[in-house]
């Protein structure tokens, strides 16, 4: 089991790359930041609320600022999670592009991978209401 931390100064972005682990990590918010969550191995079940979705191999998962959550494993998984600054949304064009030169340089995420995630972008708005939130959440996973 190894977590790898790269934070990524000037640009706003934090990639967090948890490979053949166990943990679960109970309820908590990320304040200021959009997380994309990329499963490479595995399957992890995100909770926010009374909702849970499972994600498995090659699916991806987006949590909102502000919104509680919790990630759970039922045995090894691989996860890239991407932390974006909430102040890069309003500019999504370089936001893309920020992300584009991280993930070329992160071997693991295939090309049709860089594409979800780079679509999963557009999606980033403001979410006024929990109830909103929980509803966005679920068509934010990757079926």
């Amino acid at each position: 089991m190894s977590i790898n931390y790269r934070y990524f100064k000037g640009f706003g972005i934090e990639v967090v790359k948890c490979e053949n682990s166990a943990i679960s990590y109970p309820v908590h918010t990320h304040i200021s930041t959009f997380v994309i969550g990329l499963v490479l191995k595995g399957e992890v079940c995100l909770g926010v609320g009374q909702s849970s979705f499972t994600c498995g191999a090659n699916q991806i998962f987006t949590v909102p600022p502000d919104t509680a959550h919790s990630l759970s494993a039922k045995a090894a998984y691989t996860l890239i999670s991407i932390c974006i600054d909430k102040n890069l949304v309003s500019d999504k064009n370089l936001l893309k592009e920020r992300l584009l030169v991280l993930m070329n340089g992160i071997g693991e995420i295939s090309h049709l991978n860089r594409e979800k995630i780079l679509n999963k972008i557009d999606l980033f708005e403001a979410l006024p209401d929990k109830k909103t939130k929980i509803v966005a959440l679920k068509n934010y996973i990757e079926r």
